[in-house]
């Protein structure tokens, strides 16, 4: 049921291409208003459904990750000596996630793990992490 200034459940679902929970999922979330009742009908402004479906279609942008420039370093390190992140994580006990995120430079290993890998892959602490100074 519409009336041209408020939409109907079916008129919503129709226009937003969505399911009926999602509309009370919308309202929950605050996107939009409480419906007003006519008889068992409940209407939503028109203005309310197309602002909600903006805001739900809208792209969200991912902000940017900082990553580490040394990280690389690693990692071509770990390839150069024919080792997967795998066999890595395997010898150190650690995830092959930790292995990842630390090539990525998401985390930073700690000093045990820093000297661990240097001796695992043949290259100098200094060289793989350069800018940690010995620190934590």
């Amino acid at each position: 049921m519409s009336d041209g200034r408020f939409l109907g459940v079916r008129d919503v679902v129709a226009r937003a291409q969505i399911h009926r929970v999602t509309i009370w999922r919308w309202m929950r979330a605050g996107l939009l208003p409480p419906p007003r009742t006519r008889g068992r009908v409940n209407l939503w402004p028109a203005e309310a459904v197309d602002a909600a479906i903006t805001h739900a279609t809208r792209r969200r942008r991912r902000s940017p990750r900082p990553v580490d420039p040394h990280a690389s370093a690693l990692a071509r390190t770990r390839q150069r000596a024919g080792l997967t992140q795998a066999t890595v994580a395997a010898m150190l006990g650690v995830g092959s996630a930790d292995v990842s995120s630390w090539e990525t430079g998401r985390h930073r290993p700690g000093r045990r793990y820093r000297r661990a890998l240097a001796s695992l892959l043949g290259a100098p602490e200094a060289v793989l992490f350069p800018d940690t100074d010995g620190a934590r």
